[in-house]
Formats: structure tokens, C-alpha cells, sequence
């Protein structure tokens, strides 16, 4: 018996060194078999049996597509491998091999009124556990999703996320939506870019040239629908070259013309980006461009009030800090009146950016007390913070010129 296990195991252990096999040969055997699971699951991975041209064939892609990669597979066939041009070619055949072409997310959910408005209630319900207050924010985006689940089919949904730093603009899509919805989400963030290359990529026989962040997002999220985030909007570069990002966008935002998107990379390749749900994200409305404005269905979060701010605090904030840290919720008691001290001594801002790192900074310092003595005594659990404790762990930030003692600021 054991050594037919031997005989499966070696089967899958070629790429191991004698060290790493003596060592495996030594473990039990249901430490092989999860070891050889990970092994089969990372292989599958990184290889497909079927060769590209068949996959090609078989795949859900355009006909042009097809015999524009055909064309690209024979051309490589006839070129000598030890030739630059080769290596080339072989780079740009291999990363189309590598984009999903006609492999799309779908949303399981049927025709029955009842399901769908299950499923409907369960996102609300969900948003609601993640993120407080922002109701009318919230029914908005149940009504955009019930539409996009009523018709899965329809061409993708374009929607501007518009709100002060802070606010859960980034969590709401990433950590709510695209986990809710279960979708592959893809981050694409535009702060200070001034290069369109950074979205469509330079034509690859350039030496050194690659794709862009789009066709980099879509091999990554291995789907052609993935959840978009185009993160800060309105920090995009200003003059020339800002223009060609922005037309950019304003490309993949027109459903007329989004389905066949090109990366300069892939040259004749077109990629379908009609089905997507592409999120933006921006403070300020008026540094949009008014084309790619009027493509948008724009959703609002409004700034926190001190009550908000507080339960907030209470609910969220505090209990990530603390699952952070591994310490439980009653091992530290910060009672309602030291929050709103806290929230006193931090900056103004419409959200509560700068309040978690307060939160935080003190919380890290209980956690580092813990483990090392101060005048010869370690923090004991449960503790209780004080006005004292805040005012030696924060500092308060009254203008943009003071910094915040915190090692995550």
C-alpha cells in the first residue's frame, strides 16, 4: 500500500529536489495529500494542457480574433527561436493566451420574483451590516443592481461614486458590492497618471513593452466582466496627456463602442468590456470631464455628523481595530465619552479617515504594552482608556502642517 502511495506521490514531485522528496517521504500521509491538492490546484493554474490554437478555436471570442491570432501563431511557427522578433511574438502570443476571451461573470439568480427578492434583501441587509448610515446611498444602489439582475444580459452599468476622503467611498464598491455580488473586482487607481500607456499599453515590438492596467486587471480577475474600480477620478493629470486617459475612459464608458476596446499591446485584438459594472470614484464633480460625467449614474455619500461619527466608531471602527490586534472586544473598554473626546481632538473632515488612525494609534500602543514593560509594569487586560491615555497617544491635528503620531498615517 505504501508504496503505491509512494508511486502516486512521485508522479506529481518532479519538480522537487531530493531534499524536498526525502522530506516529504516523511510526513503523514494526510499532510501529503493536502500538500499534493495545493500542488495539483497551483499546476493547473499556471498550465493548460490544450495548446492555443485549439483553445482559440473552441473559445467564445470573434472570428476576427481568431485569425488575428492564428496569424500571429503562424507567423511564430516560421520565425527561428533564437531570434529577438521570436521572443517578441512569443511574449505577446503568450499573454493573449492568458485573457479570458468569451469567459464572463454571471450573477446566479433566476426569473422567480421571490428569489430575486431574496437576493435583493440580502444585499441591502448586507450593505447595511458594512456600512452605517448613507440610506438613500445605499436604496440607490439596490435600484441600480435590481436592474442589472433583472436584465443580466444588458450592457454594463457605468456608476460615479462622489464623496469627501473618507467617507467609505473604495469600501462600499470593494468591500461590499464586489463581495456581495461575489464579483471579480478589479482595482485601477488614477491618482497623479499622466500616461495613457498606464491604461493601453505600447505596441509590443517596442523592447521592454507590455499591456496596460486594463487587459493586466481583466488576466487577473479571469473574467472579461470584472467589477471596475477607477479609483480617484479627479486627480488625473491636467493638460494633453490627461486628455488622452480621459478619452480613454470615455471610450470604454460609451456602449457603443466598448465592446471591441484595443490595447495598443494586442494591436488588432478587441476585448469586450460591454458587460461590465465599471465604478468611478471622485471628490470633486467638477474636475470630471462632462462627457464622461453625462455617462454616469452618480451616487452621493454625504459627509458624517459627530453622532454618526460615534457609532461608527462604536460599531465598525473599534471592532476591526480590535480583530486587528487579536484582542477581544471587552479586553479594551472605551466608553462613548472618550470617542467623542477623540473625535474632538481630531481634525475636522467630512468622513472618519483621520479618526480610525487616531483610534488606532492608541489601540497600537495598549497592544505594544502588553508585551513590554513600562516603569516595569505590562498592560492588563480589561483595560480601560482614559483621557490621559488619549492625550499621551494622539496628537491633535488643528491644520494640515501637524502630522499624526501614528505609524499607519
Amino acid at each position: 500500500m505504501e508504496r503505491k502511495r509512494r508511486n502516486k506521490y512521485d508522479s506529481l514531485l518532479t519538480n522537487y529536489n531530493n531534499e524536498e522528496i526525502a522530506y516529504f517521504h516523511t510526513l503523514l500521509p494526510k499532510t501529503k495529500e493536502n500538500l499534493m491538492a495545493i500542488e495539483k490546484d497551483l499546476y493547473n493554474l499556471m498550465t493548460n494542457i490544450t495548446p492555443m490554437r485549439f483553445r482559440l478555436l473552441l473559445s467564445n471570442t470573434s472570428n476576427d480574433n481568431k485569425r488575428a491570432i492564428i496569424n500571429k501563431l503562424n507567423e511564430l511557427n516560421k520565425m527561428s527561436p533564437e531570434s529577438n522578433e521570436y521572443n517578441k511574438l512569443y511574449k505577446l502570443i503568450n499573454t493573449i493566451s492568458k485573457i479570458p476571451l468569451g469567459i464572463y461573470h454571471n450573477i446566479n439568480v433566476n426569473n422567480n420574483i421571490d428569489v430575486i427578492s431574496n437576493y435583493l434583501t440580502n444585499i441591502k441587509q448586507e450593505l447595511d451590516n458594512k456600512i452605517y448610515g448613507h440610506d438613500e446611498t445605499k436604496e440607490h444602489i439596490v435600484r441600480i443592481l435590481a436592474q442589472f439582475i433583472s436584465n443580466p444580459n444588458a450592457k454594463g452599468y457605468v456608476i460615479g461614486i462622489q464623496g469627501s476622503m473618507g467617507v467609505g467611498k473604495t469600501r462600499l464598491i470593494k468591500d461590499c458590492i464586489a463581495k456581495i455580488l461575489k464579483y471579480p473586482y478589479a482595482f485601477i487607481p488614477l491618482g497623479g497618471i499622466s500616461d495613457s500607456s498606464y491604461l493601453k499599453g505600447h505596441l509590443y515590438t517596442y523592447e521592454g513593452s507590455t499591456y496596460g492596467k486594463i487587459v493586466e486587471e481583466i488576466i487577473k480577475a479571469r473574467v472579461m466582466n470584472p467589477l471596475f474600480l477607477f479609483d480617484e477620478l479627479d486627480k488625473i493629470s491636467t493638460g494633453r496627456y490627461g486628455d488622452e486617459i480621459t478619452n480613454t475612459l470615455i471610450h470604454i464608458t460609451d456602449s457603443t463602442q466598448n465592446d471591441n476596446f484595443t490595447d495598443k499591446y494586442l494591436e488588432e485584438i478587441t476585448l469586450d468590456l460591454s458587460k461590465s459594472l465599471i465604478f468611478f470614484t471622485f471628490n470633486n464633480i467638477d474636475h470630471i470631464n462632462p462627457i464622461l460625467r453625462d455617462r454616469m449614474i452618480i451616487v452621493k455619500l454625504n459627509k458624517y455628523s459627530k453622532e454618526d461619527k460615534l457609532k461608527i466608531a462604536k460599531n465598525f471602527i473599534v471592532k476591526e481595530i480590535c480583530k486587528s490586534y487579536n484582542i477581544k472586544d471587552d479586553d479594551i473598554i472605551i466608553r462613548d465619552a472618550e470617542i467623542e473626546y477623540i473625535i474632538d481632538k481630531t481634525v475636522e473632515e467630512d468622513g472618519v479617515r483621520n479618526l480610525q488612525r487616531n483610534i488606532n494609534n492608541i489601540y497600537s500602543y495598549i497592544n505594544m504594552n502588553r508585551y513590554i514593560k513600562i516603569n516595569d509594569e505590562l498592560i492588563k487586560f480589561p483595560f480601560i482608556i482614559t483621557r490621559e491615555i488619549i492625550d499621551k497617544y494622539i496628537i491633535i491635528k488643528r491644520d494640515n502642517n501637524l502630522i499624526n503620531l501614528s505609524m499607519y498615517s
